[in-house]
């Protein structure tokens, strides 16, 4: 099973999503190809009630192994349903990395 793979399975297993998206960006960054930068949207009516230091907890907590094995740097945007209504790609926008490749 493949890191993206592993990722959505143990997302799946741990909390009830109405919504996935999962973007490698590995390529964007020095030592890219490497399937070690993610950036992951969530949408859980699991996260309803509960301030955004938890719900990232409760997807750290899914992917420790992940974490630990390969995953550098993960991009979370963590919504209830309620919240996903009316939200648009721009939730999957990341911040520039330091070491981001630069195209000229």
């Amino acid at each position: 099973m493949n890191m993206s793979e592993r990722i959505h399975t143990r997302i799946r297993e741990t909390l009830n999503t109405a919504h996935i998206e999962l973007v490698n960006e590995s390529a964007l960054h020095r030592g890219g190809g490497s399937d070690s930068h993610w950036n992951l949207l969530v949408v859980s009516d699991d996260f309803q009630g509960k301030a955004l230091v938890r719900r990232h907890q409760r997807v750290y907590q899914a992917l420790a192994a992940e974490m630990k094995e390969g995953i550098h740097a993960l991009t979370l945007t963590t919504l209830t349903s309620d919240e996903w209504n009316g939200q648009s790609d721009a939730a999957l926008q990341s911040p520039t990395c330091g070491g981001a490749k630069h195209q000229h």
